[in-house]
C-alpha cells in the first residue's frame, strides 16, 4: 500500500474523529473512500489500528494517541 494512501487515511481518521467534525467532511470523506479501491483498504487499516487506541486505559490520553496515529 501507498505510503501517500495510508497517509491520506490516517488524516481522515484525525479529522473525522475531531470534535468540530461536520457534514461537509465526512462527505468529503466519502468521496474520497469511494476513489479508489486503495483508500478503503487503506481506511480499514486505520481504523483498526484506531480501534486499538479505543481500549487503552482512561488514563492515556486517547486524543494524543490518535494524534500519533
Amino acid at each position: 500500500m501507498a505510503d501517500e494512501v495510508l497517509r491520506q487515511a490516517a488524516e481522515w481518521f484525525a479529522t473525522l474523529n475531531a470534535d468540530d467534525a461536520d457534514d461537509t467532511e465526512r462527505q468529503r470523506w466519502r468521496q474520497w473512500l469511494a476513489a479508489d479501491p486503495r483508500h478503503a483498504a487503506a481506511w480499514e487499516r486505520v481504523e483498526a489500528m484506531g480501534q486499538r487506541f479505543d481500549r487503552l486505559s482512561p488514563r492515556v490520553d486517547q486524543l494524543a494517541a490518535r494524534h500519533a496515529l
